[in-house]
């Protein structure tokens, strides 16, 4: 189990320093593929290096033949099931989250997957260049049982396409959204409704005839919940007007805006179930 964390969070150090710098094609050669490998393995520029197993050079060297196309669409649990199972999860269907699919089926790599003839240590004979991707998969696993990350690499953080209120020359497209009638416009709903729904006296009371007080109408639903340690836990849902007006807003100011690839919370596709949540570099050692 201890051989698997490892190699897991060995495979997504090094599939995450392989992305790192891999926008123009002569990031992606073997050469720069192998340097930043490297340094994620903690060895700085210019000082000697101990080589990589020659198994992981093959590995990295069938990485650089990948067309351009395909380095498009790459991320960061594709490089890194490949790296440590031999084949790749969005073409052999796994999806994110999956526990791991040693027995699906591998969409072929071009390498012939019958290879009898072994050394002692159960690698294949032959060079690297021939051994399948599973066999490389298997010598990338006994590696990592005794290799750690030293530093991980990100990709860094691009705008993205320009916001919907942007020219392609940076210029201002549309309206600027500074009084609440211009919100109101973006999200069709009238001044009325917007001020109904977001009122600056919502945190006062309100004057009844009767010369009493009380709170504006909330716009939101109440509901306790018992959790199982004990207490309870109060669950507050937007009634469906308040909602729809937040989707908007989600959708057409807040979704254009990028994401890291280090953030977890709140990101479609990740969470605290997502494969290498718990597998962060905290210098401590992976639990399994």
């Amino acid at each position: 189990m201890h051989v698997h964390v490892h190699a897991r969070v060995l495979a997504k150090a090094i599939a995450l320093a392989v992305l790192a710098d891999a926008q123009a094609p002569q990031r992606r050669t073997v050469e720069a593929l192998r340097a930043r490998v490297q340094v994620c393995l903690g060895h700085a520029p210019g000082e000697e290096q101990r080589p990589l197993p020659a198994p992981l050079q093959e590995q990295l060297r069938r990485l650089a033949t990948l067309p351009t196309r395909e380095w498009a669409r790459l991320g960061a649990e594709d490089i890194g099931t490949w790296l440590r199972e031999g084949f790749w999860r969005r073409m052999a269907g796994v999806r994110t989250g999956a526990p791991s699919a040693r027995g699906a089926r591998v969409p072929d790599d071009g390498f012939d997957e019958e290879d009898n003839d072994t050394d002692d240590d159960g690698m294949p004979a032959a060079p690297p260049r021939q051994w399948t991707a599973r066999a490389l998969a298997e010598a990338f696993r006994q590696w990592a049982s005794h290799v750690t990350p030293k530093r991980w690499l990100l990709r860094s953080a691009t705008t993205g396409p320009l916001p919907a209120w942007r020219d392609s020359d940076g210029a201002r497209a549309g309206p600027l959204l500074a009084t609440a009638a211009d919100l109101a416009g973006a999200l069709a709903i009238s001044l009325e409704d917007l001020l109904w729904l977001a009122p600056e006296h919502a945190h006062w009371r309100e004057r009844q005839p009767d010369g009493g007080h009380a709170m504006a109408p909330s716009h939101y639903r109440y509901r306790l919940l018992p959790k199982p340690s004990g207490g309870l836990r109060l669950l507050e849902a937007p009634r469906p007007r308040l909602a729809q007006a937040q989707r908007r807003i989600l959708d057409l100011l807040l979704a254009p805006i990028p994401v890291h690839e280090a953030a977890h919370g709140f990101v479609r596709g990740c969470g605290v179930s997502s494969p290498d949540w718990c597998q962060v570099p905290t210098g401590y050692r992976p639990v399994s």
